[in-house]
């Protein structure tokens, strides 16, 4: 695939997703303070998706595939390939946005998730004897 191809997917993707996070919540925040489980909510809902996805094409969408265009042509540049440099930069902005998302939607923080591994594997590994000489 070409790499104008592997680019204009990679701004798109970011945008929807970064679209998406925003929704969640804006959705979160309102609906602290009205009920979600009635036909308001559907409308609150289906608005904040216009007002949301709309502007991310339009307004929202110049900025953000200026960013993206920045981040990643400055990861081509890191790297001497310059594909392998958009996708290790597509790769961590694509990470940092799966955290994003996973703590705005189901409050789920994955750095203390992953530190909690560390800990066990660490605790483990000590219990085992294992580089311990």
């Amino acid at each position: 695939m070409r790499l104008t191809t592997l680019n204009k997917y990679g701004i798109l993707t970011i945008s929807v997703l970064t679209a998406a996070i925003l929704k969640i919540y804006i959705l979160k925040t309102l609906f602290k303070y009205l009920p979600p489980d009635n036909y308001i909510a559907v409308l609150i809902e289906i608005l904040v998706t216009i007002f949301i996805f709309v502007p991310a094409f339009t307004v929202v969408g110049k900025f953000i595939k200026k960013f993206s265009k920045a981040y990643l042509n400055i990861s081509k540049k890191i790297s001497r390939n310059r594909k392998k440099g958009f996708l290790i930069g597509f790769s961590v902005l694509f990470v940092i946005i799966f955290f994003t998302y996973a703590y705005v939607k189901y409050e789920m923080n994955a750095l203390d998730d992953i530190r909690q591994v560390y800990e066990q594997n660490e605790e483990t590994v000590t219990k085992l004897g294992i580089f311990n000489q």
